[in-house]
């Protein structure tokens, strides 16, 4: 499993309403889907999308794999990836994004391009574009992941680098104003949210518009303010080895945004956490702080985040020193948060 998300009622056409939707690299009835749903009254899954994916147009042995799905309250799903084609000999490119589409009761879903398919053309992309994260809202929708390319913004080739947003009037990818993001060819987008009307950005990188950040890992956008670092702090190993957040899932009614990943410590004051963290973003002078103590501590890197009737929920692998590692013959736990980062509390 790569990506999941909880459709509620009206949330998608192609899909039925409150389902779960789960995309990556898997098996159901003894055949390989790309995407499934899990209908909790009927408590059954089925292929929400049959179609295979193929990573390469030139390449048929090469299968494309689901990493981000997002739907919006406009009734859309958009699915993220690293794919460019759904047949062998397809001349389009999807360039690792696609709307899904309803046919019909007897016809299943269908895949749909979004955007002219230019920004991942190989005479640009140095590396295969894959999408890891999806944010979509209303009219608006960006990607992040592992991608570097060139694109026609009206006047000139602009360099897009790891994050982009659609623009729907000119049907095209374009980067993000405030300069690039990330500078190393191993630099990657892991996840997006919206926190009100601000896109929060995070992953792996170091640098913004060739500039050093302070607080690495995280970054802000805002469209009239562009990209910027993040006031609230960002992620670190304390040994210096790299680091990066993976994942994000947001409360809105509490204004918190959780987050988890490869890292140990939260900078400026090199703040221990290993584990899951968070920021009220509603607060003034907000700051990331650490959600739960070293007994309840994740390994770096394997946990993931769903925010679904008034909790959070983290899956991953238990540290090795946490209380619940011997718990687990396989040292995976579930954890149920259920209060607001001031009333920590993980069980």
């Amino acid at each position: 499993m790569r990506s999941l998300v909880v459709l509620g009622a009206g949330a998608a056409a192609a899909v039925p309403n409150h389902v779960v939707l789960v995309g990556g690299n898997l098996t159901l009835d003894g055949r390989s889907v790309s995407l499934a749903r899990y209908d909790p009254e009927r408590r059954s899954w089925a292929a929400a999308y049959t179609s295979k994916l193929y990573a390469d147009a030139a390449d048929a042995r090469a299968a494309g794999v689901i990493r981000a799905v997002a739907a919006n309250g406009s009734r859309e799903v958009f699915l993220g990836g690293r794919f460019d084609a759904t047949s062998a000999d397809a001349q389009a490119l999807y360039c690792g994004v696609g709307r899904l589409v309803d046919r019909g009761p007897n016809d299943g879903a269908r895949l749909e391009r979004v955007g002219d398919g230019a920004w991942c053309a190989r005479a640009f992309a140095a590396q295969p574009t894959t999408i890891r994260a999806l944010a979509v809202r209303g009219a608006l929708l960006y990607a992040g992941g592992r991608f570097a390319s060139e694109v026609w913004d009206g006047s000139r080739f602009a360099p897009v680098r790891h994050v982009a947003r659609f623009d729907s009037n000119r049907n095209a990818w374009l980067p993000l104003r405030g300069g690039r993001l990330g500078s190393a060819d191993d630099a990657s987008v892991n996840a997006l949210a919206f926190c009100d009307d601000q896109l929060l950005i995070l992953g792996r990188f170091g640098t913004l518009a060739g500039k050093a950040l302070a607080s690495p890992n995280v970054a802000v956008y805002e469209p009239d303010a562009g990209l910027a670092p993040d006031a609230a702090g960002g992620f670190v190993f304390a040994s210096g080895a790299p680091a990066a957040v993976d994942a994000v899932a947001v409360d809105q009614a509490a204004g918190v945004a959780y987050v988890a990943g490869r890292y140990d410590a939260i900078v400026p004051g090199g703040l221990p956490c290993a584990g899951v963290a968070a920021k009220p973003f509603r607060e003034a002078g907000h700051a990331w702080r650490c959600v739960a103590d070293p007994a309840f501590a994740f390994e770096p890197g394997s946990v993931e985040l769903l925010h679904a009737g008034a909790r959070l929920f983290a899956a991953g692998a238990a540290a090795i020193n946490s209380s619940w590692a011997a718990q687990s013959p396989r040292r995976v736990a579930v954890a149920v948060f259920a209060a607001p980062p001031s009333r920590r509390r993980l069980r």
